[in-house]
């Protein structure tokens, strides 16, 4: 089986040598800021924050989805859970947040109870394969994936670098936007969002339970209309 704690490792390694901050933990090269801002936009804009939520966070690292949800939905998430494998990171992250529940879990092989949380966020965990090749990347996304469908109630969200760029990097996971759908249709949800509208090189994927629900059927469609 692929040794998918590189991952995890590289985030560690960025923290030891740069310090904990947003920045060493997304490993932007520049504007980590900015660009964390427009990536979390789209990961929680499956989110309806006009009722309460609860949320699963999978590869939570140190935990900074924390102020972002604090900030944007108060009081809206009465549940916050974020997992990761990281040992160090997950300390960090009971360090800083002490009010929200954190737990060192590989949802692999130790999948979340069904349907347990209304929405699952993947932010930043298949963007970058490092030294894993396509195929070994394919197979660990579709797998957590996979899982992390099995904790959702309501919706899914995960973001994975575009190949709609002006060019690739070897290190990062290009996933085109074709086998992204193919994927949802066949082992999650044929109801699903590709939002590509945030500037990043990379895309958002938003996938549902059940379809949006229909608009009321407008009055000028039901009367007769006279022919011309």
């Amino acid at each position: 089986m692929t040794d998918t704690r590189i991952l995890a490792s590289a985030v560690e390694d960025s923290v030891k040598l740069r310090g904990l901050s947003p920045q060493s933990v997304w490993m932007d090269r520049e504007d980590g800021l900015v660009k964390g801002v427009r990536r979390c936009g789209a990961i929680y804009r499956a989110i309806d924050a006009r009722r309460p939520f609860t949320l699963l966070d999978v590869g939570c690292g140190p935990g900074f989805a924390v102020p972002y949800l604090e900030e944007t939905f108060g009081d809206a998430c009465v549940g916050y859970l974020g997992v990761d494998i990281s040992v160090p990171l997950i300390a960090a992250a009971k360090a800083s947040w002490p009010a929200h529940s954190f737990a060192v879990r590989d949802i692999v092989a130790d999948p979340l109870p069904g349907l347990s949380y209304d929405h699952v966020i993947l932010s930043g965990v298949a963007t970058a394969k490092l030294s894993l090749t396509q195929a070994e990347m394919e197979a660990f996304v579709m797998a957590i994936l996979t899982s992390a469908w099995g904790a959702a109630r309501l919706s899914l969200s995960f973001n994975v670098m575009s190949t709609h760029v002006d060019w690739m990097r070897d290190d990062l996971f290009h996933w085109p936007m074709d086998s992204a759908a193919d994927f949802c249709v066949k082992h999650l949800s044929r109801h699903f969002n590709i939002l590509a509208d945030y500037e990043l090189y990379e895309y958002t994927v938003q996938v549902f339970r059940s379809p949006r629900a229909a608009s009321t059927v407008p009055q000028g469609w039901q009367r007769p209309i006279s022919s011309p």
